[in-house]
């Protein structure tokens, strides 16, 4: 771990999790820095601090600021009310109240909770794609949303400003953070918990599941964050759940791998044991010959695909940003991930029709035939 020192010059933002600071580097140099506040109480300006410089000095992308990492002078703070662990066997563990644990409120509501009663799951593998899916499924007339955070990205939920505006603008019922990710409003353990967690105790008609901001990549196969979006589906599956995993299209991408359908999610497609729906938003006839190709070698007999699902018109002047575009610079993006949550969103209203094989067909044709699916 690399630290430097610096002195806070003032706090450009903060709630109760997270301080956003402004501070002076030891050359000089001006700075933003996030504070934890559960680790290290509130920096108040002209202290000085350390910081971890470590993905600064990388040049990473989403996380590449720096972090508080101690302060010159400490204040003490209470022991947390529970007793699961987070962040386990490294300096910075502390103590939460998970929604599972016998000190919970929820406790005996969650021994009970065994099954999703068909709760429509999104699995989604980027960050960016949480609030133009949320967007879809309001758009389809649902409300009651509630979005669980893997540890795949950031592990503070505090870091999101997406989850933090989405919040104060009560589009989001709630949310769960699951394994080492933490500061939901509920904490769970696993996916499996923060599934029913999300049905039993937010009773959430509908759940997003996708990282923090951030994700790991390393060029290879299996060697992404983003696998975990199968561990979502599968969970989703074997509760009694309807999967929905939301596909990663770009044709704004330079990195071939990425154009077109991701080759993150033609590897997820092609693990995939248990069933799920696949929505893909209406592209020309090129593109479309192209996406399909991808499919064609990446499908595992569980999926149904859904072609031309409709895109619900969304402003253009949105903040959504992926990998630092936005959404007038690569549309697709974003027309994929808002048309998956309108199309949850008719799931949600349906009698929750279970998907099985490979079945192309148009979401007109879907929508006529769907009593026949049940």
């Amino acid at each position: 771990m690399r630290l430097v020192e610096a002195s806070v010059e003032g706090i450009r933002q903060e709630d109760e999790q997270i301080q956003i600071l402004i501070v002076r580097l030891g050359d000089g140099r001006e700075a933003t820095a996030i504070n934890e506040v559960r680790f290290f109480g509130r920096c108040k300006a002209g202290e000085s601090l350390w910081l971890n410089s470590e993905a600064v000095e990388r040049r990473l992308g989403t996380g590449g600021v720096y972090f508080v990492a101690g302060r010159s002078q400490p204040e003490a703070s209470a022991l947390a009310s529970g007793h699961i662990m987070k962040l386990r066997y490294t300096p910075l563990q502390f103590g939460v109240n998970s929604v599972e644990a016998p000190e919970s409120p929820y406790h005996a509501s969650m021994q009970q909770a065994r099954n999703l009663d068909h709760l429509v799951v999104v699995a989604a593998e980027l960050h960016s794609q949480v609030e133009p899916i949320a967007y879809g499924a309001i758009a389809a007339g649902i409300h009651r949303i509630a979005y669980i955070m893997t540890e795949g990205g950031s592990l503070p939920i505090a870091f999101s400003q997406t989850i933090r505006r989405m919040r104060q603008e009560g589009r989001l019922l709630g949310s769960i953070t699951v394994g080492q990710a933490f500061g939901g409003d509920l904490e769970a353990v696993n996916i499996y918990s923060a599934l029913l967690a999300a049905r039993n105790v937010l009773h959430a008609d509908l759940a997003i599941v996708a990282m923090g901001p951030g994700i790991v990549g390393t060029n290879t196969p299996f060697g992404f964050s983003g696998m975990e979006v199968a561990t979502t589906i599968h969970a989703t599956a074997a509760l009694g759940g309807v999967g929905v995993m939301t596909p990663r299209i770009s044709f704004a991408e330079h990195r071939e791998r990425h154009y077109g359908l991701s080759h993150h999610t033609r590897t997820l497609l092609s693990v995939l044991l248990a069933p799920c729906w696949l929505p893909l938003p209406t592209v020309n006839p090129q593109k479309r010959t192209l996406i399909a190709h991808q499919l064609e070698i990446a499908l595992s007999s569980s999926v149904f695909v859904v072609e031309e699902t409709p895109v619900p018109n969304y402003p253009a002047n949105v903040p959504w940003r992926t990998m630092g575009r936005r959404s007038e610079e690569d549309p697709i993006f974003f027309d994929a991930a808002a048309a998956s949550g309108f199309f949850a969103g008719q799931l949600v209203q349906t009698a929750h029709p279970h998907p099985g094989g490979v079945h192309w067909q148009s979401f007109g044709s879907w929508q006529n035939s769907r009593g026949a699916l049940q």
